[in-house]
């Protein structure tokens, strides 16, 4: 199954952003990818458990584990990036 890259961010990205995703994913080995559903690419990361941990300016990513009937995917921010 293929993981699948959704573009919320509001910024316009560079031309090859997603291609350059799928790259990266695919040189990975299976074991660090197996299960992933999704990579989501935002502006900044918006996750109250992590607020009073790291500034929303100083994190790039986040992987947020399969919970439930939800597999896990990772979330990356662009603004940070």
């Amino acid at each position: 199954m293929a993981i699948r890259i959704e573009n919320q961010c509001e910024r316009k990205l560079p031309k090859g952003t997603a291609t350059l995703i799928e790259e990266a994913l695919d040189n990975l080995p299976r074991e660090h990818t197996r299960g992933i559903e999704r990579v989501r690419l935002v502006e900044s990361i918006s996750e109250p458990r992590v607020r009073a941990v790291v500034q929303a300016s100083e994190l790039p990513g986040l992987y947020h584990p399969r919970q439930g009937a939800k597999g896990p995917w990772i979330e990356i921010a662009i603004g940070v990036l």
